[in-house]
């Protein structure tokens, strides 16, 4: 998975949603620690700090060791380490950002770890991801379910979709792209997607920013 993670995005293939991730943390001017929970083999961290203006101390977190191994030997100036979302080595209020974009999210760490008014990412997949894979998959296919926004402890600032078609022309690309989803685990799905070698199917990500607030007394 790691390393069709690595082939399909080093490809560019994912680019605009690297950038709106970027801008989205960026956003806040006062943000210099920023930390991607969930950040597989940074290449989101490492767009981010291509388009930055302003010097930003990275971090980056993952359950993948051989993840975690990846992002830091392609980004030495970012510090890595092997961790979960819901237990994450942060000092409380220590960090400026946090990213999670999909991968699980503990809205509880995320508010301890956050400052006052720190922002927090969230990328999530929109009704349409993926959507003509799904069709090769299932036979009634369905759309994913809308993802909630987050209540408790944050107020919704911003929110971003981005969509656009991907025309994939070529064995290695569409291998590389079903490597790196869940499809790639399941033997059906497997089954039915072996040798294909044109993919026509869509993008489609909802990028939420929250700006971290007081939570209310019990």
């Amino acid at each position: 998975m790691m390393a069709a993670r690595t082939a399909f995005l080093d490809a560019g293939w994912y680019a605009p949603v690297a950038d709106a991730l970027a801008d989205a943390a960026l956003a806040d001017p006062t943000a210099r620690r920023i930390v991607d929970v969930g950040c597989g083999e940074g290449h989101y961290l490492r767009r981010l700090r291509e388009l930055s203006d302003r010097p930003l101390e990275l971090h980056g977190l993952d359950i993948s060791r051989h993840a975690v191994e990846a992002a830091a030997k392609r980004d030495p100036a970012g510090l890595y380490a092997v961790a979960g979302a819901h237990r994450l080595p942060i000092l409380t209020g220590a960090a400026d950002a946090l990213i999670s974009h999909f991968a699980p999210l503990e809205t509880a760490e995320a508010h301890r770890t956050l400052r006052p008014a720190g922002r927090l990412i969230v990328g999530a997949p929109g009704p349409r991801h993926l959507f003509g894979l799904r069709t090769l998959i299932y036979e009634t296919p369905t759309e994913h379910p809308e993802v909630a926004p987050i209540t408790e402890g944050f107020a919704l600032i911003a929110e971003t979709r981005v969509r656009y078609d991907l025309e994939l022309r070529d064995a290695p690309t569409v291998a590389a792209l079903i490597g790196m989803t869940p499809y790639a685990w399941a033997a059906d799905a497997r089954d039915r997607l072996a040798g294909l070698d044109r993919l026509d199917t869509e993008v489609d990500v909802i990028i939420r920013a929250y700006e971290r607030r007081d939570l209310a007394p019990r």
